[in-house]
């Protein structure tokens, strides 16, 4: 209900019941007036008859009596009048039995009586019939009197208390209207009212408000433009450190593989602590920005079908040698796993599983660390439950362990290293995939982890080439171009495509690399996201306007979401990471060709 019909009805309701009080209150007043005055009259008239008939009573005098009935009943309030002696009707006057029907008074009708006296002897009676229609009457016409003023009165108010309500509504309206353009173009609109009643305070304090509001809003404009502009230099400070981080990673990485290869044991395990450092330092590196991106609501899933079996083999092979390494029992058990397929993303499903083991085998002296997968496909739903033997956690400190940098005691950081990032991650992860992890932990007896995910299965026939792809090396002859700013991932690029059998030409610059695939035959050409003259993505466009286009793969440090949608979109077949490794290159090349093979010879 608007506020201009709650006051008009407001004011119209409290006039309208006073009124009726009053109407109510007056009414019986007249009344009451009224009929007291009438009953004082007939006592009256009763009083007068009884001195005047006295003596004819006493008499007998009849002609006496009938006189003084006749001058009585002339009285219009009168209509019958009667007089006995002893008992017995002596004199009537007026028509008695018209208003008198079997001893029953019509309406309007009062009758009344008294005995005449005299010593204490009663000599005769006198009976009369007064009529107080008249007296009804003038009643009813007085209240339809007050009545009439009363709705008049009603009607006066209505329309005042719609006029004042109007006008107190006018008034608000302009407040409301300021409130709206406010709400469009900002604070900072004042109104003019001269008056200095209560509408003209509300105005006041709207306009100081406003005013107020205002420098506010300027103030936190300005704020959020700083923000933003803090968040796009933070967004630009990480993808650049992201950049220039994993490039020097890339050539480390990426020159002690290949010159692991051939190698005496000696130098092999040497060789093999520069993989496991460097892959360590990409870890970290790859949780800080993992940490930015889900700060900033950038973190995406990549949902494709996957093979659980697959998944559970990566898990085992993953920590095997690690926890041979430390004398732990590492065990890896499943239950209705074979032959699944789930829909979900598959790296960050590691990310989790792999954050809560190496936790789990980190902080493991001695005794056993077990992973057990259980696939429900009646509820689509997957469980995976991470056991270790390992020093536990403080049951006060158990909420404490996944926020960011947070670890049970500050002496663990010392002790066993780590940033503390990675049960951070793994909560937002999870919270990504509608998933939640429960941790049940004792001090010096373990703990055991448990992660429950909604994950569909899907129908997918597993690529036939799957075991090859992991040893088999030299399988394809062709040529590659590799078109990359960075001579290290030129260097590191060229070197695993040879590895795999494939000769290669390389270049930095986007207009010699046009003037090679025109002048060679490329089989792939790997393509870096960021070049000194044209954008990669700018580069693909224009490599698939030529005719018989190679296959192109992106070739970058940023593996997010979105510039792996970028590459795609812009035509390529696949993403190629850096740090590049011969297991992404199997993965994205290898597994391209063989699945190419695969459908040529159905």
């Amino acid at each position: 209900m608007k506020f201009q019909t709650k006051t008009f009805l407001g004011i119209a309701l409290i006039e309208v019941f006073f009124l009726a009080l009053l109407v109510v209150f007056a009414t019986n007043f007249i009344a009451d007036s009224n009929r007291a005055l009438f009953e004082s009259k007939i006592e009256t008239t009763l009083n007068l008859l009884k001195l005047s008939s006295l003596d004819a009573l006493l008499t007998y005098d009849i002609a006496r009596l009938e006189s003084i009935a006749q001058n009585v009943i002339k009285d219009p309030d009168i209509v019958s009048l009667t007089m006995s002696i002893s008992g017995s009707e002596v004199v009537i006057v007026g028509n008695r039995d018209a208003y008198h029907t079997d001893s029953i008074l019509i309406e309007g009708m009062i009758f009344k009586g008294m005995d005449v006296h005299i010593d204490g002897m009663v000599i005769g009676r006198i009976d009369a019939i007064f009529d107080e229609r008249a007296i009804l009457s003038h009643i009813e016409s007085s209240s339809q009197y007050l009545i009439m003023i009363a709705s008049i009165e009603v009607a006066f108010v209505a329309i005042a208390s719609l006029l004042f309500s109007r006008l107190l509504v006018k008034e608000l309206r302009k407040v409301t209207k300021a409130i709206e353009d406010i709400e469009v173009s900002g604070p900072g609109l004042t109104l003019s009212y001269e008056k200095n009643d209560e509408i003209g305070q509300v105005i006041s304090a709207f306009n100081r408000m406003s005013v107020e509001m205002r420098k506010q809003y300027v103030q936190l404009s300005l704020a959020k433009e700083s923000a933003q502009s803090a968040n796009r230099a933070k967004d630009d400070f990480l993808s650049v450190v992201s950049h220039e981080m994993r490039t020097p990673l890339n050539g480390i990485l990426g020159m002690a593989q290949i010159l692991g290869e051939g190698v005496d044991e000696a130098k092999k395990e040497q060789i093999s602590i520069i993989v496991s450092s460097g892959e360590h330092l990409l870890l970290i590196i790859n949780d800080i920005l993992d940490i930015a991106k889900m700060e900033q609501g950038k973190l995406e899933l990549r949902i494709e079908p996957f093979s659980l079996e697959a998944l559970v083999q990566e898990v085992k092979n993953a920590f095997d040698n690690t926890c041979k390494q430390k004398s732990l029992d590492y065990v890896v058990t499943t239950e209705h796993i074979e032959g699944t397929y789930l829909a979900g993303d598959n790296t960050r499903l590691k990310q989790v599983i792999f954050n809560l083991l190496g936790n789990a085998v980190k902080f493991t002296k001695k005794g056993a660390v077990t992973c057990h997968f259980q696939w429900l496909e009646s509820e689509s739903r997957l469980t995976i439950t991470i056991t270790d033997t390992g020093i536990g956690i403080p049951t006060d400190k158990l909420e404490t362990i996944f926020k960011p940098f947070s670890q049970a005691d500050s002496s663990t950081t010392r002790h066993f290293g780590g940033t503390g990032l990675g049960l951070a991650i793994v909560t937002q992860l999870l919270e990504l995939m509608s998933g939640k992890i429960e941790l049940v932990s004792e001090v010096n007896v373990g703990s055991q982890c448990t992660v429950t995910l909604p994950m569909p299965s899907v129908i997918t026939k597993p690529n036939r080439f799957s075991n090859a792809l992991s040893t088999q090396t030299h399988c394809f002859k062709g040529r590659a171009l590799i078109i990359d700013d960075n001579q290290i991932n030129l260097i590191v690029g060229e070197l695993t495509c040879k590895k795999f059998g494939f000769d290669v030409d390389t270049t930095s610059q986007a207009e010699e690399a046009l003037n090679l695939i025109k002048v060679n035959d490329y089989l792939f050409i790997l393509v870096d996201l960021h070049m000194p003259d044209i954008s990669g993505l700018e580069l693909i466009k224009i490599i698939n306007q030529v005719d018989e286009v190679p296959v192109l793969f992106g070739y970058t440090a940023d593996m997010s979401i979105k510039s792996i949608r970028d590459f795609e979109q812009a035509g390529t077949q696949g993403v190629l990471p850096k740090p590049l490794t011969d297991k992404a290159f199997r993965q994205v090349v290898i597994n391209y060709f063989m699945n190419s093979i695969s459908r040529s010879k159905t």
